[in-house]
């Protein structure tokens, strides 16, 4: 057995540094050439996947060195298919691919009680099929489409769209497309279906924990699992070399193998099966086995790139709070910074047990404190393999010259201030005169070379940096890089600027059992509300939030204080949550307030020291026109605030509930005649909507063939959100309430396109919310919701080079240097400036291995010109 984990660690490989390739390119109309929005790309038979934006552009991510055959889909169009190959020397491809229209599939007219009695016999002919009875769940059921055979007088079933199929054992939702019709009796034949994977979410740690029991079950009992044990076996039956493709490997098997005293065998079509890095055959059909139950059936297997190791090694690692324990390290560009700058970092997270690096947090929290210990700034990063980068402006505001970088997740709060990072920085307005640090170089596992010894302005420089590790061996390595002048007078806290050093101290844990702790893990953002209003019973208020429009609905209980969580959010960039709420007495309640959860930890701020100039010198002039602009922005943000409260503004409680449209039409600029139809058209016309049929119906073309949106009057809805129903006609049913309004009474439309999901299967096609001038109808009784304009996680960025269009102290920053495990070095390049002063290049990062490695040197001491 030791043989076999041997053998799985070369085969399987390290996935943190693995060479995972991405494929990024473009879905088109072969007719039209015009982009294809909501492509779904994936590679069948594994949870690799994406979807095209409103440019038909896409980027799919994560792929392991092999050959794939990447799949797209579109309702409305045929399966498009592209072969594709990811080794070392090409991690990446660039694709144009064309999709042609699909012809309209025959159908059998069945009513709506025939309908649900075919859509039970598939589920039912699933699961006999499958051997999983009550294991399946249809999502989607009414998308099956069903066509009969007179001969036979049973019955071949399509889909209209994406069928799907949610496994309640193993916690997968399968997206499943059909490459043709299939007849609905006999065996299931995996190649007539398309099918990518999803993982849910489980809803708590006892779930989580029975659902990878079930997978290591279902993985242990398939044939994928018995051939890796035989691979396992020193001097086993089983001969293995590598193929001509890189993450492939050739198997060699001269007879068929029996297993488990007869009951399984195993063998190769031509004695030969070629294999992926994770044991899993390329071409399924090539390896012949007898006895393995459902082995073939897409229903209930695994996604080919299922890590059985990563999930069987963590099914046996005790949670404790030692291995639960979170830390942050911070590596900044640099300490001392002019106004205007900004703080460059990369966080590496310290875990008790590197195993639980997939369970750890997914939220970095980065805050600015003043001396005080006032938080003047606090954003929030995504955490991907246990790393985050990004970047805070330092505007005008940071005038205080002393400040705090404090860095934590929620998880590693409930540890306390000994387990977050602090640490000084200082913003001023022209470079001070400080004493110079003493500060030798560093090497602890990071050795830097450059090209030559001596520069001048504005040379060409090019470093080679090799990564060790603890036995001094060359190795892979994830790095982020600082190149800084001399005359940035480099750290005011060394230790808290070195990894290895700071990793290898670790605070004593006081707390013995996690149900103790006060904060839960983040896989998303959470947000604290409070209700502010006075003198009014505030315990268990119901509080209604909508998040980005109605794409997220929640209803909340507040506590006695006034507080209520929204937990799990995933927003990047600017998005808007509205709240309203009540109490338990049925009183509208008026006033909220919202923001991020923080750490309530703070350390002594006092034990920081910072350096002082002996005097202060004038701003630069960049930096005193940035200040001027500034505080003329605050005086007239000022002004602005005393006009607003002394105006009373009328808030406009017709609108849509679920804040700003996407299109609003003004209808004062709109020609009507007061007929319905042709207010129809007008509407269609200048919103995107098609207006089809007679009587005209409004009609989304989102997807295909497209819907009726919902149709609100002043936020309220005029037509069905259930859906149709038996014996209703959409299409009379929304005239007949547009033709209820009076036309010349409308102030504005709004509309949206995407999905709302909050309306049900109305909600696929979007929604037309009429608005009326005043005093024609009668709106809502009940206030708006308020609403709070928020930032979620920060968006990564491509960085300029160089990174300012002024002088500044920081020469370069990279916070993405790797070292792939086949290479000796890499190298880096940048020019320097008009001022060629001797320079510090400062690493920090984690090895292959998983150690933490720094590295401090000092290079152009002897600069060319110098005595």
């Amino acid at each position: 057995m030791r043989y076999f984990f041997l053998l799985c660690s070369v085969i399987f490989g390290n996935s943190l540094f693995a060479q995972n390739g991405i494929v990024s390119g473009s879905i088109l109309d072969s007719q039209t050439n015009s982009p294809i929005s909501e492509s779904h790309i994936f590679i069948p038979g594994t949870a690799i996947q994406t979807f095209s934006d409103s440019l038909g552009v896409f980027n799919l991510k994560g792929l392991p060195t092999g050959a794939w055959d990447l799949a797209v889909m579109k309702e409305g169009y045929l399966y498009q298919s592209k072969s594709i190959v990811i080794n070392q020397a090409n991690t990446g491809s660039k694709l144009d691919i064309l999709l042609n229209l699909k012809p309209n599939l025959e159908t059998d007219e069945n009513s709506a009680k025939q309908q649900k009695k075919l859509e039970r016999d598939f589920l039912e002919w699933l699961e006999v099929e499958s051997g999983s009875k009550e294991e399946l769940k249809l999502i989607n059921p009414e998308v099956l489409i069903f066509q009969k055979n007179e001969e036979t007088k049973g019955y071949w079933v399509n889909t209209k769209e994406a069928l799907l199929v949610q496994n309640l054992k193993t916690s997968y939702l399968m997206t499943v497309y059909f490459k043709e019709s299939v007849k609905m009796d006999g065996e299931i034949i995996p190649d007539n279906f398309l099918i990518s994977y999803l993982e849910l979410k489980p809803g708590s740690e006892e779930e989580k924990e029975l659902i990878n029991k079930n997978r290591i079950q279902l993985y242990e009992s398939s044939p994928t699992y018995a051939l890796r044990m035989l691979l396992g076996e020193q001097d086993g039956p089983i001969e293995i070399k590598p193929s001509d493709q890189d993450g492939q490997f050739l198997l060699f098997l001269s007879s068929p193998l029996v297993l488990e005293n007869g009951s399984k065998s195993i063998a190769f079509k031509n004695n030969e099966l070629l294999i992926r890095a994770n044991g899993s055959p390329i071409h399924p059909d090539n390896l012949i086995t007898s006895g393995f139950a459902n082995s073939s059936n897409p229903f209930t297997r695994l996604p080919l790139d299922f890590d059985y190791d990563k999930v069987s090694t963590l099914a046996e690692v005790q949670k404790t709070p030692e291995t639960l324990m979170e830390r942050v390290f911070l590596h900044t560009d640099k300490d001392i910074y002019l106004m205007g700058e900004e703080l460059f970092f990369k966080a590496y997270m310290i875990f008790g047990n590197p195993l639980l690096v997939e369970e750890s947090s997914k939220v970095l929290h980065v805050e600015i404190l003043d001396s005080s210990g006032y938080s003047m700034v606090h954003r929030i990063f995504p955490i991907e393999n246990g790393m985050a980068q990004g970047k805070i402006p330092l505007t005008p505001e940071f005038n205080t010259r002393d400040f705090i970088v404090k860095s934590y997740t929620i998880w590693g709060a409930n540890y306390g201030e000994e387990f977050e990072f602090y640490k000084p920085i200082q913003v001023y307005t022209n470079y001070p005169e400080l004493e110079s640090n003493s500060l030798g170089e560093l090497s602890e596992g990071i050795t830097v070379f450059a090209d030559k010894e001596v520069y001048s302005s504005q040379d060409s420089v090019t470093l080679n940096i090799i990564a060790r590790n603890k036995i001094g061996s060359i190795s892979g390595a994830n790095l982020s890089v600082s190149i800084i002048s001399e005359k940035s007078n480099l750290l005011i806290n060394p230790e808290r600027s070195e990894f290895v050093n700071y990793a290898a101290f670790t605070p004593e844990i006081k707390l013995k059992q996690t149900d103790s702790f006060q904060f839960e893990k983040e896989l998303g953002f959470t947000l604290v509300g409070k209700i502010k209003d006075e003198n009014i019973l505030i315990d268990k208020s119901k509080v209604e939030v909508l998040v980005d429009n109605f794409l997220d609905k929640r209803e909340l209980l507040a506590d006695k204080e006034g507080l209520f969580y929204l937990k799990g959010l995933q927003k990047s960039g600017e998005f808007s949550v509205l709240i309203k709420a009540r109490n338990n007495q049925d009183r509208q309640l008026d006033e909220f307030e919202l923001s991020l959860l923080q750490s309530p930890n703070m350390l002594n701020l006092s034990a920081f020291e910072f350096p002082s100039p002996p005097l202060v010198k004038r701003p630069l002039e960049r930096v005193d026109s940035l200040q001027r602009a500034y505080l003329a922005l605050r005086k007239g943000e000022i002004l602005l605030e005393e006009v607003e409260v002394k105006s009373t503004r009328k808030i406009d409680s017709r609108s849509m509930p679920f804040g700003r449209a996407p299109i609003v039409l003004e209808m004062k600029d709109v020609y009507l005649t007061g007929d319905t139809q042709q207010f129809i058209y007008s509407l269609a016309n200048r919103t995107g909507l098609r207006a089809a049929g007679i009587p005209p119906m409004l009609i989304n073309p989102r997807g295909y063939p497209g819907g009726p949106p919902v149709i609100l009057l002043n936020g309220n809805p005029i037509t069905s959100v259930l859906g149709p129903s038996i014996g209703s006609n959409p299409q009379e049913n929304q005239y007949q309430a547009l033709q209820s309004i009076n036309i010349f009474t409308i102030e504005r439309i709004e509309v949206i396109k995407s999905i709302i999901p909050l309306l049900g299967e109305a909600g696929r096609f979007g929604a037309v919310n009429i608005i009326t001038k005043v005093g024609q109808y009668v709106a809502s009784n009940e206030k708006p919701y308020q609403e709070f304009q928020l930032q979620g996680l920060e968006e990564s960025k491509p960085l300029p080079n160089p990174l300012y269009s002024f002088p500044s102290t920081t020469l370069y920053w990279n916070p993405e240097v790797k070292i792939s495990p086949n290479q000796t070095s890499t190298s880096l390049k940048f020019k320097l400036p008009e001022d060629s002063e001797p320079f510090w290049v400062i690493v920090n990062g984690v090895n292959a291995s998983g150690e933490p490695v720094s590295g401090r040197i000092l290079l152009n001491e002897n600069k060319l010109g110098s005595n």
